[in-house]
């Protein structure tokens, strides 16, 4: 296995036809690096991450995490991989404690209560 986590290859994104956020984005990322996206807002940092996870999927190029492409069939597999923490804590899931907030994720893919326990608790 290739020691690549995620990989970007020339990715354009645009909201609106008119305003591409992301153009040409061609980028790979290792096992154990640490990364930081830095930038002012509106640069495109956070619809980076969204593409990761495929929050958005209307992009051009290729995205992989861990050699897997971050396409609508594969998405159930790269969310088991990835996450995502809205920065906007209107759009962030708030349960009574953090314990149910992070069961949250694998009790909606239907897991059995034991595994989200698992998952949880590891």
């Amino acid at each position: 296995m290739s020691d690549t986590c995620i990989e970007l290859k020339q990715v354009d994104f645009a909201y609106d036809k008119n305003i591409q956020i992301l153009k040409q984005v061609t980028m790979q990322i290792e096992f154990g690096e640490s990364v930081g996206l830095i930038g002012a807002n509106g640069v495109g940092k956070s619809t980076l991450l969204k593409l990761l996870v495929g929050l958005n999927e209307n992009y051009t190029g290729d995205i992989q995490v861990r050699g897997i492409p971050v396409v609508g069939q594969n998405l159930v597999e790269i969310r088991k991989k990835l996450g995502y923490v809205f920065q906007d804590s209107e759009n962030q899931l708030f349960m009574s404690t953090v314990l149910e907030d992070v069961a949250f994720g694998p009790r909606n893919y239907g897991l059995p209560e034991s595994e989200v326990k698992k998952r949880v608790e590891d």
